[in-house]
């Protein structure tokens, strides 16, 4: 009996196995439009209790959601609009976990120019930004008007992250109408720590000074991230995932 196990074993080890290896292929497709950002879909990327970072938070439907499914994890929401933080806090009252920043992120420390959109058939409807709009050149006769610039207090990433003593961004849900990027690249020393990033792309110059889509996706890979998907048109949404922790989730069999 011991002589057919021993002979057995030879031949597993000899002859490779049959079945397949499960393929990935990154990035999962780009253009795709059918991409779910919904947290449930999101969360195989993430670890079960994330902390997470959302900038240009706006009315707060997105930081409830995040919040109601990461029933233990914690979301810091950020929204530098006076007026739209206002109703962020309305809308997210009663969520333990959350923390509201009444700030901007950026690449400087102190006080910036926040340029407030206005549009006359959706008045709540955010595309305020740090940069200045350049929508004229690209969307004639588009209806927003950003006519009223409010000073707010602006930090880096990383200086709010070590002022509010946190140590690490698990998810970054960015929101931030042509200043993501430029924001991103102030602060790399919170991107170590990051296994996802949510980031509003764009081909165009639609906001003036931001950076686009090629330079912004080329320093995230830089620093370590793989492009999963983006939507693939002159303004949309990408989604990066850090590599390392990418290939600990296929070694784990949960991609």
């Amino acid at each position: 009996m011991k002589t057919f196990y021993y002979l057995t074993a030879i031949i597993l080890l000899t002859f490779p196995s049959t079945i397949p290896a499960k393929e990935h292929k990154f990035p999962l497709e780009l253009g795709n439009k059918n991409f779910s950002y919904y947290p449930k879909d999101l969360a195989k990327f993430l670890p079960k209790n994330p902390i997470i970072l959302e900038c240009g938070a706006h009315n707060g439907t997105d930081t409830a959601a995040m919040a109601r499914y990461w029933k233990n994890g914690f979301v810091y929401a950020i929204e530098a609009s006076p007026f739209t933080f206002t109703v962020l806090q309305k809308n997210t009252k009663g969520l333990k976990n959350v923390k509201l920043f009444p700030i901007a992120l950026g690449w400087e420390n102190g006080y910036a120019e926040f340029h407030v959109s206005k549009h006359p058939n959706f008045p709540h409807k955010g595309q305020c930004s740090l940069l200045p709009s350049n929508h004229d050149e690209h969307q004639p006769g588009n209806l927003y008007v950003f006519d009223e610039i409010v000073t707010v207090p602006v930090m880096t990433l990383d200086a709010w992250a070590q002022k509010n003593s946190i140590p690490r961004i698990d998810f970054m849900w960015l929101d931030m109408q042509g200043a993501d990027f430029n924001m991103l690249m102030a602060s790399s020393e919170v991107l170590k720590t990051t296994k996802l990033i949510k980031v509003e792309i764009s081909t165009k110059d639609y906001y003036k000074g931001t950076v686009l889509y090629d330079e912004g996706r080329s320093f995230l890979e830089s620093q370590g991230f793989t492009l999963l998907v983006d939507t693939n048109k002159p303004h949309g949404d990408a989604v990066f995932i850090k590599t390392s922790w990418l290939e600990k989730l296929i070694a784990k069999g949960i991609l």
